[in-house]
């Protein structure tokens, strides 16, 4: 990694404070680093010492005319509200930060395949989403400035303390939308690479290793948690369908008639004259897969095995 988004370049002294009436180019130099280290430290910022509460500080200046009085009518006669278009500047320069780091991560990402990727991938992953906390504490008065998703909230569609100049998300789902965008997306657009390095795995037929099973494990959890940090009232993430559970679903299907039609084959009369009841069809396999695909896909895989043989019985 380099440049801007390489946190270990990071010289961050959260001493070094930028005045209040310093420029907002000087402030943000200031919390680019800050920025810089917490994703570089997803441990968390308390070996900052008391000086770290000066992120916190600085990000208000920020949001606030150095020259005169911070609350202003915004549209007139309005309530008077913290200008809500300074605190937009400081979040889009926070995402363009974001989506340079993560362009950063998924340079790496790229030349790897197979296991040797997901096992990366979900050790970057980890290190973002606990950056991601951190970030969301830090950041938390854009935060507060944030569009309204509930339907249900008499907020809905305007900022809380604030006029709604454009949407926006809280910092730690921006922090996760970065990274579907220029990690897992990018990553997708080579043959779908990260799905099919998934699926290479959870198709051995053969035991998986501990090792194995635990990165699959991982990589499940991280789509399901981006679909967790995306949603919203509104717009209901699909990541998880979209990337794994639709494509491996539609190979169980085919899975589960290629027996039905090698069994049938063996014993030389109809699958459903067949004896074994469905709930035993495919049972084992199941059970392989069952240490890390998620209870939902695992209930729509017997429901899957169950239509396929119409409620007859197959013999494994």
């Amino acid at each position: 990694m380099s440049g801007i988004s390489d946190p270990s370049t990071a010289d961050f002294d959260p001493s070094l404070k930028p005045d209040k009436k310093a420029t907002r180019d000087e402030k943000w130099t200031y919390l680019q680093k800050a920025v810089a280290y917490i994703m570089g430290h997803p441990e968390g910022i308390a070996d900052l010492g008391p000086a770290a509460i000066n992120m916190y500080t600085v990000v208000f200046d920020f949001c606030h005319n150095k020259n005169r009085s911070p609350w202003v009518q915004y549209p007139p006669k309005a309530p008077l509200l913290r200008e809500p278009e300074l605190s937009d500047q400081l979040y889009e320069r926070l995402v363009d930060f974001l989506d340079l780091y993560f362009e950063d991560i998924f340079s790496i990402l790229e030349p790897l395949h197979g296991l040797e990727l997901l096992a990366h991938y979900a050790a970057q992953f980890d290190r973002a989403s606990a950056s991601a906390n951190q970030l969301d504490r830090v950041f938390n008065y854009l935060n507060r400035q944030r569009l309204c998703h509930n339907p249900d909230s008499k907020h809905f569609g305007k900022y809380e303390n604030s006029v709604p100049t454009q949407r926006r998300i809280t910092v730690k789902a921006t922090v996760f939308d970065a990274w579907r965008n220029n990690v897992l997306a990018q990553l997708q657009r080579d043959s779908s690479k990260f799905t099919s390095a998934l699926l290479d795995i959870v198709h051995q037929r053969s035991e998986n290793t501990g090792d194995d099973a635990n990165v699959v494990k991982r990589m499940l959890e991280s789509l399901i948690a981006l679909d967790d940090q995306l949603s919203n009232p509104v717009h209901q993430s699909t990541l998880y369908h979209d990337h794994f559970q639709s494509r491996f679903l539609s190979e169980w299907d085919s899975f589960c008639l290629s027996k039905q039609t090698e069994i049938g084959i063996l014993m030389g009369k109809k699958v459903e004259d067949s004896l074994v009841q469905p709930k035993d069809v495919l049972q084992l396999e199941m059970d392989r897969m069952a240490k890390y695909l998620p209870e939902c896909t695992q209930k729509e895989m017997l429901a899957r095995v169950e239509k396929n043989t119409h409620d007859k019985s197959i013999a494994l």
